[in-house]
């Protein structure tokens, strides 16, 4: 891909690659395979279910060998869990 050109990227987020930017993130994002690994910098508030090991779709263009993105959607399943009793978080 050429640089500036914006496309969507998806990958699962590596464990222990996030990082707080002053307006953004950045984190490395990994083929499910794990043949592939890019540094995604994401300018703009990361979703509230961004997290460790959980797959994202971002869209942006190259900057460098970076992949600056302005869109992250989270890819989760449909699957709603209840709590068990007991294990409830502090919100």
């Amino acid at each position: 891909f050429e640089e500036g050109r914006r496309f969507r990227l998806s990958g699962v987020v590596v464990a222990g690659s996030v990082e707080e930017l002053d307006a953004g993130v950045r984190f490395l994002a990994q083929e499910p395979d794990g043949s592939t690994t890019v540094t995604v910098v994401h300018t703009r508030a990361a979703p509230e279910l961004f997290q460790d090991d959980i797959e994202v779709v971002v869209e942006g263009a190259w900057e460098g060998d970076e992949f600056h993105s302005d869109f992250m959607l989270i890819k989760h399943d449909e699957e709603y869990r209840v709590p068990e009793e007991g294990n409830y978080e502090d919100s």
